[in-house]
């Protein structure tokens, strides 16, 4: 099969990184999309970055393609009516992914050829794990919360809790002997106090592995802010602490309640995830050290109600039933 993977961003990645190692090794032709209609400031990437990790594939525009299937994160939100018009014209069955439970925040549209779905299927990104070289668990490491959001009050916020965060695990750091690991996207701006108090600050300097996998390989324990980085934390097998703060920007999405909540939702299982306020999170941090690990029984629920049932071999089932379906 021919295959294209819509890829306007660097960030896109964590879906057409995993689709097309696991494309490539089962003999498929892989074909990374550019779109000038899907890119993002700051987060473009360049044709030289994919010859380490993909030598066989190769880039073209979107506009160019064409082949047996185009699979996307998912297409129907980046494509143009014209785009997908031309596509289908052409025989190229469509695919859409999802990469961080969006089925369960808004419904995909009908006319795909077939639909990935985390609940159902399994985590995509997660499959880069597996190219992953683990080591000792000698890192803190922290996905600081988005600084760019609408609202100069909720900035303020943020930077306030990114603030008072990095002290204090700093402090907790020092005490349990690991670097303090920060992991930095394009979308966060870090007040300098973070970069002093950092023994490591991580940029997105890899488009495969995800350098947000291959930083779980060493960590102890991870904190993130109701992200995807609590659902990549549990596939590694790193205890998570998710320290809520106001996403007053997402109230009005279906997915709201989920983020929100405390026990038994994507981005909250005690005892794998532990989903907290700033106060209760600062107080968990207190007693953490880096014997502290996941309860593994709850880590195989959490499995089996929200990832599929695995943590690898999506990408591979993936493809399976895009073969199955011509």
């Amino acid at each position: 099969m021919r295959i294209g993977l819509y890829a306007p961003r660097r960030s896109s990645f964590v879906l057409a990184g995993p689709m097309a190692r696991a494309a490539l090794k089962q003999g498929h032709e892989v074909v990374f999309l550019r779109d000038p209609a899907g890119a993002k400031l700051g987060d473009d990437w360049q044709d030289a970055e994919i010859l380490r990790p993909f030598p066989d594939a190769m880039s073209v525009p979107l506009a160019q393609f064409g082949g047996d299937w185009l699979a996307g994160p998912p297409p129907n939100q980046n494509l143009e009516a014209g785009d997908l018009d031309r596509l289908h014209q052409d025989g190229v069955k469509l695919c859409s992914l999802d990469p961080w439970f969006d089925s369960l925040a808004r419904p995909f549209a009908d006319g795909y050829d077939f639909t990935h779905r985390t609940i159902r299927h399994g985590l995509i990104p997660t499959d880069g794990l597996d190219d992953v070289v683990p080591g000792h668990h000698t890192d803190l490491l922290w996905f600081p919360p988005k600084t760019r959001v609408p609202g100069a009050g909720q900035r303020a916020v943020r930077w306030a809790v990114t603030v008072i965060l990095a002290r204090a695990l700093r402090q907790v750091a020092s005490r349990g002997r690991v670097r303090l690991v920060v992991k930095r996207r394009p979308k966060i701006r870090l007040p300098r106090l973070v970069e002093r108090l950092a023994d490591v600050v991580l940029e997105d300097a890899t488009l495969y592995p995800h350098a947000s996998l291959t930083a779980l390989g060493t960590a102890a324990l991870s904190v993130c802010h109701q992200s995807g980085a609590a659902m990549e934390s549990v596939a590694a097998g790193v205890r998570c602490l998710s320290v809520q703060i106001p996403h007053r920007h997402l109230r009005g999405y279906p997915h709201w309640p989920l983020m929100a909540g405390r026990d038994r939702s994507p981005y909250a299982w005690p005892g794998v995830i532990d989903a907290l306020p700033l106060l209760p999170a600062l107080r968990w941090l207190a007693r953490w050290t880096p014997a502290v690990l996941p309860r593994w029984g709850e880590r195989a629920a959490y499995i089996d109600t929200w990832l599929g049932g695995r943590v690898l071999g999506t990408s591979d089932w993936v493809l399976d039933q895009m073969e199955r379906r011509g």
